[in-house]
């Protein structure tokens, strides 16, 4: 019996263009971040919710796919001898590859970018509240210890 492989094809593609499409969600979710527009970002957040969850089906559906043809890996499925000649696929899984590759880096890219904007958050909170960490001082239960340096500006 044959593979289907316009099929295979066809559910590659549809993963390769949702990937796509979260790739430039994340470009645009960091110029969001950099502009420090809330209001592009809670918009760009549902938008990628529901491509994240468009692409997790689909990724789903091919793994089912490739489960049901007897392909556990990805070698055995690049290897089998339906699909080895179709160059169609083995273009589309490459470039599939490589977009989860450049998501997964613009991904880190931001995580980088969220954590440093916290941590500078958390910084400025702590001098408003008049509150400076010393980073060798640490109460009986291993916890920052605080120094109190008067009323914060909150207080005040």
């Amino acid at each position: 019996m044959s593979i289907d492989t316009q099929h295979f094809a066809k559910l590659l593609d549809e993963e390769l263009n949702l990937a796509r499409q979260i790739h430039d969600l994340m470009h645009q979710e960091r110029g969001a971040i950099r502009a420090n527009d809330i209001g592009t970002l809670q918009h760009l957040r549902t938008s990628s919710s529901q491509c994240l969850q468009q692409l997790r089906d689909h990724a789903s559906q091919r793994l089912q796919w490739m489960q049901n043809k007897g392909m556990d890996s990805a070698d055995t499925c690049l290897n089998h001898p339906d699909i080895r000649p179709a160059a169609n696929i083995n273009r589309l899984w490459q470039e599939l590859e490589q977009q989860y590759n450049r998501n997964r880096k613009l991904s880190q890219q931001l995580s980088d970018i969220v954590l440093t904007a916290r941590h500078r958050t958390v910084q400025k909170l702590k001098i408003l509240r008049g509150r400076d960490n010393d980073p060798h001082l640490y109460n009986d239960q291993g916890k920052e210890n605080h120094l109190n340096n008067g009323r914060g500006y909150i207080e005040v």
